[in-house]
């Protein structure tokens, strides 16, 4: 008499421990991309990326040195054309000589430019991390309680439901978690070659070389605060009563999942096209 009890609802509680490990595996993903968004690249894997980033500066610098003066001679001829124009309009070349030591400094000085707008971003993101909610995904207890005493047929449709839904938390918490990463790595590959695309603001000629530089760094960087904010927007979605639409067990599952499921997508979403979000507001 008791073994048909046990195996009557066998396929509720099996998605609901589906469901538990799916929401599990979210929420971890979920919570670790705010330590990413937040943390230092310099401290990133305790620091080894950053001081691999810095070594290829120190040898970048040399090639940016020598674009540097190429630059500068470049700008010198487009600008004066011939000798005349030296004696006419000396502060012309004054103007090209600032230039000159003003570009010299950030080629020379990239890394310590690049933490600098760094450090700016982290200040934003750390003024908008205290403001996050908890991450509170869990099953509600109505559905709970469904699947606990759901019977074998209605068990099973709940169990089918509760595998789909699992694909595809995990697959959208990888996809998550890959495009924050994405962010952290074009960050570093930027800084690596920073000394090239500054030695632009060599000259009038070349300054676009470094000016569009430094926008897409600084967007990348702000990039991450368009990804917090949906992150703590999405959160307030965690606290929603879901409306059932059905109230057989398995359509209440599947009711859940794809309302989960549709959330965890838009989020998703969001994060992705930070970057085109950013590149409008820089005209990129």
């Amino acid at each position: 008499m008791l073994i048909k009890p046990i195996f009557l609802n066998f396929w509720g509680e099996q998605a609901i421990a589906i469901l538990d490990d799916a929401l599990a595996i979210w929420k971890q993903k979920y919570e670790s991309i705010f330590g990413i968004l937040v943390q230092d690249p310099s401290e990133f894997q305790n620091g080894v990326i950053w001081n691999t980033v810095t070594g290829i500066i120190r040898v970048i610098e040399a090639t940016g040195v020598s674009l540097l003066i190429t630059f500068f001679f470049y700008g010198i001829i487009k600008s004066t054309i011939d000798y005349r124009d030296l004696i006419r309009n000396p502060r012309l070349v004054l103007m090209q000589f600032v230039r000159f030591f003003f570009a010299k400094f950030f080629v020379m000085n990239a890394t310590d430019v690049m933490l600098s707008i760094i450090s700016v971003v982290r200040h934003i993101l750390a003024q908008i991390n205290p403001a996050t909610p908890t991450m509170e995904y869990s099953i509600p207890n109505d559905l709970r309680t469904a699947l606990e005493t759901a019977d074998w047929g209605a068990g099973m449709g709940a169990f089918a439901a509760s595998l789909v839904g699992t694909a595809m938390i995990w697959l959208l918490s990888i996809i998550l978690v890959v495009v924050v990463y994405g962010r952290f790595f074009k960050i570093f590959l930027l800084s690596a070659i920073a000394p090239i695309p500054l030695a632009g603001f060599a000259s009038e000629a070349t300054s676009l070389i470094g000016r569009n530089f430094l926008k897409s760094y600084i967007a990348e960087c702000l990039r991450g605060v368009l990804m917090l904010t949906a992150c703590v927007i999405f959160s307030a979605f965690t606290t929603v009563t879901p409306e059932w639409a059905a109230t057989s067990p398995g359509g209440m599952t599947w009711d859940y999942v794809g309302n989960v499921t549709l959330q965890m997508l838009l989020l998703v979403i969001v994060v992705k096209g930070s970057d085109r979000i950013v590149k409008e507001i820089f005209s990129l």
